[in-house]
């Protein structure tokens, strides 16, 4: 039998959060997977109210507001441990040998981090407000932060996964290992999904070794194209950074740039690296967090990110500045730019509507995207979060029919109102 719809966790004590804007009239809080299977198809649950499974809650302004009536699941409980370990069992099956870890769901990164390092080996996933985002929620949105530059999506550390689909069925796809070609690559279909072919439940990952001696060095240019010239020179090219964040400042335009293992690098290349710029020493990971959660710190902001080819990036974001932003960023080296807004700063919508258009239309030849990834509440009935859908939007409708044809799972909130 499901819980009581009002049992709540102490994190759900206070007002109930809102789902891009909208509260939703009940809350389940399964404390296994037992539970939440039970939840997902107890005949009890009204056929026409869809889930939305929640968990860390950095992402709940994230595109639209359900449609019709809904329920929250509070995953906080019931994804803390692997289904291999039953419901007592670890949260994550690190095997450190093999450079791989089965992780639940619902352990947060942070987390995650702590029992990595004691391997010394981590996991370069870094979105926004990281430290407190679940695995399950960083893939299902499918979002990275600065370290994309050198490591890629989330998605391109899976090796295994386990969702459970909207009619109770726990599926699986890859393995444990590195080494698995076996069957349909599902994983890649369900990462970035936002949840809406079905609830990741467990992850089997690859790690990397812990980066030596991370070093980080501030470089000051007079404008963007200054900033792009420096990310993607020869030196930087062939150093690999971690990252490389270019932000705007008083006086033009500044870069954060952090190679691993600087200390094995040749003498003239930490020099040609420090030439023009100067080393942030331990300043550096302060300097990084705040650019990795920018738009982030308050939930009513508005806050666009802009994903296009690193050589267009700079006209994205010479017309993200027109906007007047509190804060920009761009990472040149992986073509992806983000600027947010006060509530009480945001430009007016006969300025904002162009410029998105605008900014979509340029961006879509090239496999880009413009998302609002928050939206004020008073604005959100004139923006779309997502734009127009993609070409390939037939096929995703056929996708979600095919795995949830009720709209079990966060039905309206993807692109195109899926």
């Amino acid at each position: 039998m499901p819980p009581d719809p009002m049992r709540m966790s102490e994190i759900m004590a206070g007002p109930l959060p809102l789902i891009a804007g909208r509260a939703p009239e009940t809350v389940y809080v399964p404390e296994s997977l037992a539970e939440l299977r039970g939840i997902v198809i107890d005949s009890g649950v009204a056929a026409d109210t869809t889930l939305i499974p929640t968990a860390g809650r950095t992402q709940l302004e994230l595109g639209n507001a359900p449609s019709g009536p809904f329920a929250l699941l509070d995953l906080t409980q019931a994804l803390r441990s692997t289904a291999s370990g039953q419901a007592a069992g670890p949260m994550v099956e690190h095997q450190r040998d093999d450079l791989t870890a089965v992780v639940a769901a619902g352990t947060t990164l942070g987390e995650l981090a702590a029992i990595l390092a004691e391997g010394n080996q981590w996991l370069p996933i870094d979105p926004p407000l990281a430290e407190s985002c679940t695995l399950g929620g960083a893939l299902a949105v499918g979002v990275a932060g600065p370290l994309r530059t050198r490591y890629g999506l989330p998605k391109d550390f899976v090796v295994g996964m386990t969702v459970l689909r909207a009619d109770g069925t726990l599926v699986h796809a890859g393995g444990r290992v590195v080494k698995n070609v076996t069957g349909y690559d599902m994983m890649r279909l369900w990462c970035g999904s936002l949840g809406t072919l079905g609830i990741i439940t467990e992850v089997a990952l690859k790690v990397l070794p812990l980066p030596a001696e991370p070093h980080t060095i501030v470089t000051e240019h007079a404008t963007y194209a200054d900033a792009f010239a420096f990310a993607s020179s020869p030196l930087l090219a062939g150093l690999r950074p971690e990252f490389c964040i270019a932000s705007p400042t008083a006086t033009g335009w500044q870069t954060l740039t952090r190679v691993a293992s600087f200390g094995q690098l040749a003498s003239e290349t930490q020099q040609a690296l420090r030439t023009g710029g100067r080393d942030a020493g331990p300043d550096g990971e302060a300097l990084y967090q705040p650019i990795r959660d920018l738009g982030f710190e308050t939930m009513d902001a508005l806050t666009i990110r802009i994903a296009t080819l690193p050589s267009h990036l700079g006209a994205a974001v010479e017309a993200l500045q027109r906007l007047a932003p509190g804060g920009c960023v761009a990472y040149p080296m992986a073509g992806f730019a983000r600027a947010t807004w006060a509530a009480d700063a945001t430009p007016p919508l006969a300025q904002l509507g162009p410029a998105l258009t605008a900014l979509r239309s340029a961006a879509a030849p090239l496999g880009g995207s413009v998302i609002v990834e928050r939206i004020p509440v008073e604005m959100r009935s004139a923006i779309d979060p997502w734009g127009a859908p993609p070409m390939a939007f037939p096929l995703m409708q056929r996708t979600k029919h095919a795995y949830d044809p009720h709209g079990r799972f966060n039905r309206g909130r993807f692109v195109g109102g899926i």
